[in-house]
């Protein structure tokens, strides 16, 4: 246990763990390293905090707080993809801290998923990471880099001169029939 000295108020004691758990030696080199960092003007009190802060800050947490802000911004149908790539099919992720995710982690779920879903998901998660940075809810995206599931192919179909003929035809002389 200590008493970092604190500038401009009060200290409050530091404690380590119980002296069943650390030995002597470990409980004064701890000491000292929390003396030092208390000099440099950090708060080992604040440090603490800030780490159990990030901890509770899991995933599914995010998901809760981004989704309310993805159906302000998406269009119905948009939000829905979202909200099922978010909520259903990464669940398993749900429970993980969000700034320990790794992009391994992130792949193996995205594979699970399979095909073009799960670069759906892919997309979801990232826009998800993007939001977070700028909210200063994480650091860092850890779907940047991560491989899509499956390369996409864009279709391409060329209206042949019978599809044509048949479009043609089926509009007859309406207003449609008249435009094309």
């Amino acid at each position: 246990m200590i008493r970092p000295p604190r500038s401009g108020g009060r200290s409050k004691l530091f404690t380590f763990g119980t002296a069943d758990t650390l030995s002597l030696a470990q409980a004064r080199q701890g000491a000292l390293s929390r003396l030092a960092q208390a000099q440099l003007g950090d708060d080992p009190h604040e440090v603490r905090k800030a780490a159990r802060a990030a901890a509770r800050a899991t995933l599914g947490t995010l998901i809760k707080d981004y989704l309310p802000v993805a159906k302000a911004r998406l269009k119905p149908r948009s939000y829905e993809n979202v909200e099922r790539a978010l909520e259903r099919q990464l669940v398993k992720l749900h429970e993980r801290p969000a700034s320990e995710l790794t992009r391994s982690e992130i792949y193996k779920e995205l594979v699970a998923i399979g095909g073009y879903a799960g670069n759906r998901a892919r997309s979801a998660l990232s826009g998800l990471y993007a939001w977070a940075i700028g909210a200063g809810r994480v650091e860092t995206n850890p779907v940047i880099g991560v491989n899509k599931v499956v390369e996409e192919r864009s279709r391409e179909h060329v209206i042949s001169d019978a599809d044509l003929f048949a479009i043609w035809q089926a509009a007859g002389d309406a207003d449609a029939g008249r435009i094309t």
